[in-house]
C-alpha cells in the first residue's frame, strides 16, 4: 500500500470539500479554525483555486492517495477523513456522530492494514465544539484482535477507544499565532 506523493489516478476531490472544513490551518497565507468553513469556500468549490495557498495545494486526504480503498472512502461519502504523513495515519470522524462508524468492518480492515505494512494508526475523534479532537494511537489496542483476525475483538476494541476518547479532558482549540 503506497502513500508516496503519488495520487490514485483518476480519483479527483471533485464535490468534496471536507478538508475546507475540517481542517485547521494555521500558516501566514491562511488562518482557519478546525470545522468551520474557509472563507474561500464558495458553492462551486475554492474560490481561489489557481492561486490557493501552498498549505492547500500540497495537502491531499488518505482517499486520495491509498489505491486500495474504493470510492466509498471519499471523506464526504464515508464522513472519515484520513489524513497521512509518512508512516502515520490518523482516521478522524467528521462529527462526533459519526465515530460510531469506525466500528464498521471496512474502516477495521483499513486500519489493520495499515498496521500490518508498519503505519502507526490512530484515531482523532471530536469531543465538544470548540476543543480539540481526542488523538490516540491506537496500534497497542488492536494489535492481538488484528494478529487472531478477530472482528468482534477489534470491534469491542474499538468501542472502548471511542469512548475514552469522547469522554477525555481536552484543551479548547488554541488561539492562531500573531502574524
Amino acid at each position: 500500500m503506497s502513500t508516496s506523493n503519488q495520487l490514485v489516478p483518476n480519483r479527483e476531490c471533485g464535490e468534496c470539500s471536507v478538508c475546507c472544513i475540517s481542517l485547521r490551518i494555521d500558516q501566514n497565507e491562511l488562518k482557519k479554525p478546525a470545522d468551520v468553513r474557509c472563507h474561500h469556500l464558495s458553492e462551486n468549490g475554492c474560490g481561489i483555486y489557481p492561486e490557493r495557498p501552498s498549505v492547500c495545494r500540497n495537502w491531499y486526504c488518505g482517499w486520495r492517495m491509498i489505491p486500495s480503498i474504493g470510492n466509498e472512502w471519499r471523506p464526504d461519502k464515508s464522513q472519515i477523513l484520513i489524513k497521512l504523513s509518512g508512516n502515520r495515519a490518523v482516521l478522524q470522524p467528521l462529527k462526533a456522530e459519526h465515530a460510531k462508524k469506525l466500528l464498521d468492518e471496512a474502516p477495521l480492515t483499513l486500519m489493520a492494514e495499515l498496521m500490518n505494512v508498519g503505519f502507526e494508526v490512530e484515531t482523532s475523534i471530536p469531543t465538544k465544539p470548540g476543543f480539540c479532537n481526542a488523538l490516540m494511537t491506537i496500534n497497542d489496542k488492536l494489535e492481538k484482535a488484528v494478529n487472531e483476525r478477530d472482528l468482534n475483538a477489534a470491534r469491542n476494541t474499538m468501542k472502548s477507544i471511542i469512548f475514552r476518547s469522547r469522554n477525555s479532558n481536552t484543551l479548547p482549540e488554541p488561539p492562531f499565532d500573531e502574524v
